[in-house]
């Protein structure tokens, strides 16, 4: 019972899989440019970082329940784009728009079926750099969405995260995130409303050429041998929660360890590669009583996934 509650607690920090990073004075994820020139600098953060757009595939492998019968598995698509934004005396902000998609593919449970799954949203950004001089920088990211199967739309599809806080630059390889984190986007027997909680993350380099950042159950260690190669290892806590059709309330999670490489093949455009495990896998199913419908752990899977990504 413990672990069940440890492992809810922990996912609730995590729910969106673009879970934002501290990398380089901006909330982003992990960006792979080495010795970026001026204008990537400037903090419109965007998902990929500034002025990215970016695509993605990713692919689960099949599943096996552990205490019920058959299995699932997964294809994922994401594209993602900034459609505005600016830099202006200490000031910036930046505006995205993302749309993924999901195949939810089951075989031999009664209990669920197949699913196309989709999310469409954006992300809004702001960053008030080094206010009067000091070493904080206080941050704001608001992802409003709605997460459904589209069978049918209602106030139940809409979902929020957001996150408040301020970096403080300790050293110039050395930069913390504090704040709070809110969402919507997780369902549980436990709390099935929202969560607010505590966030702390940093951006350490020990060196030019590596990288470690932390935030909540994400970890990323890289290596950057030169401007076009980035070798990474990651470990992360994923989880998916969507309105489904009935007014259910449908979720997948699990933890993931991989290894990550990016390469740009022509200036300002990387491709992205990952595979690794999954681990403490989970499908819930929750009815609009907050009555549990299933759930179920699933053994451990394998996962791939391949990007693009652009800097305008």
């Amino acid at each position: 019972m413990c672990s069940k509650l440890l492992e809810k607690f922990v996912f609730a920090i995590s729910v969106s899989s673009a879970c934002a990073v501290v990398h380089a004075g901006e909330l982003t994820e992990v960006t792979n440019e080495v010795n970026a020139e001026p204008d990537a600098s400037i903090p419109l953060l965007a998902v990929d970082g500034p002025e990215m757009a970016s695509f993605y595939y990713d692919y689960v492998g099949e599943m096996d329940f552990e205490d019920e019968s058959g299995s699932y598995n997964l294809n994922a698509f994401r594209l993602q784009s900034p459609i505005a934004g600016a830099y202006d005396d200490g000031f910036g902000w930046g505006v995205d728009v993302f749309l993924e998609y999901t195949d939810f593919n089951v075989k031999d449970q009664p209990a669920l079926e197949d699913l196309d799954l989709y999310r469409i949203g954006m992300d809004l950004n702001f960053i008030w750099l080094n206010v009067k001089g000091s070493k904080w920088s206080p941050v704001l990211r608001l992802s409003p969405s709605l997460s459904s199967d589209f069978e049918s739309v209602s106030t139940d599809d809409f979902r929020m995260t957001a996150t408040a806080g301020a970096f403080y630059q300790q050293r110039s390889n050395l930069k913390w995130l504090f704040g709070i984190f809110y969402t919507n986007n997780y369902y549980s027997d436990k709390w099935n409303s929202f969560f607010m909680l505590p966030v702390v993350g940093f951006s350490w380099q020990p060196a030019d050429c590596y990288d470690i950042t932390a935030l909540g159950p994400r970890i990323d260690f890289s290596y950057l041998p030169n401007d076009d190669w980035k070798i990474g290892a990651f470990f992360a806590a994923r989880s998916r929660n969507w309105n489904t059709e009935g007014d259910n309330s449908f979720q997948v999670s699990a933890y993931i360890v991989g290894v990550r490489l990016d390469y740009q093949v022509v200036e300002d455009c990387w491709i992205i590669g990952e595979a690794g495990m999954t681990i403490n896998n989970s499908v819930d199913v929750y009815d609009r009583h907050d009555r549990e419908l299933f759930s179920e752990d699933a053994d451990a899977g394998v996962f791939a996934s391949v990007g693009l990504r652009y800097r305008f």
